[in-house]
């Protein structure tokens, strides 16, 4: 796949947040189309309210970001669009087509101008929790714009961001098991149909899959709650491949019980 036209991002860093957002909102409902996001998502907070406002800290830049601002080429936006907000097995398979392991068991990206390695040149400026400003915003884009002009440099971002999604996670348990944001994404793309993470800050286990379902739907959930009287137990917003465990007995219970669906049909995948 060869780059093909889009938005500079260092012609919009210095737009205005409120700008910003507008660009974003415009674009939302095509970016969540296109990536087939689940009912439950919340259209305007998973993009528009990444962007910090004046004096405040949000999320920030992400590969969602990218794609609603139109910073990739429109033939990597599908699978940008979908990772966002949903993991698939179309997706999936689409990075596992576009990267390979070397002789020492790193990670690599066949082709910089491939979706994946735009969506994973994205997730390599991505910072955990609210802290971005607008300043540290804009600095993103910048930066971003660097990677979109300069091809060694995009794939050196996106295998770093591979590699430290891939290491994530150990199989000691049996299973792919982390505790770091990336581990279950890691998991996946490393071949991995079922992944958990430990949420310390939740003190709850998250347990997912990108298939259509873990096949947990039956499954007899505790009735713990937090200190936000929020259930530490069960489907994570009614979804089936994603859900909480509240403690360690739990999770070993869901994971035995686990049931993916058999494969269906080869489906037609994004570009890599």
């Amino acid at each position: 796949m060869s780059s093909t036209a889009f938005t500079a991002a260092q012609d919009i860093a210095a737009y205005t947040p409120a700008a910003l957002k507008q660009k974003i909102l415009q674009r939302t409902e095509y970016v969540a189309t296109l990536g087939h996001w689940p009912v439950w998502i919340d259209r305007e907070t998973s993009l528009a309210a990444r962007v910090p406002d004046e004096n405040g800290a949000a999320a920030g830049f992400d590969a969602g970001i990218a794609c609603a601002l139109g910073l990739i080429p429109a033939a990597a936006e599908t699978l940008c669009a979908t990772l966002h907000a949903a993991y698939t097995p179309a997706a999936v398979a689409a990075v596992r087509g576009a990267i390979a392991q070397d002789e020492t068991g790193s990670w690599r990206i066949r082709d910089p101008d491939s979706a994946a390695c735009w969506w994973l040149a994205a997730c390599s400026l991505c910072t955990e929790g609210d802290v971005v400003t607008g300043e540290d915003f804009r600095v993103q884009l910048v930066n971003f714009g660097a990677l979109q002009n300069d091809a060694d440099l995009r794939r050196v971002a996106a295998e770093k961001t591979l590699n430290d999604m891939c290491r994530a996670f150990d199989t000691q348990r049996g299973y792919a098991f982390g505790d770091k944001d990336g581990c279950m994404q890691g998991a996946y793309i490393a071949g991995h149909d079922v992944a958990v993470m430990q949420a310390a800050h939740h003190d709850v286990y998250f347990v997912g899959t990108f298939h259509p379902s873990l096949g947990l739907e039956d499954f007899d959930w505790g009735t713990a709650i937090d200190d936000k009287g929020r259930a530490k137990s069960g489907p994570v917003h009614g979804s089936r491949q994603f859900v909480k465990c509240a403690d360690e007995s739990e999770l070993a219970r869901a994971i035995k019980a686990v049931r993916l669906p058999a494969p269906a049909a080869k489906a037609q995948h994004p570009a890599p």
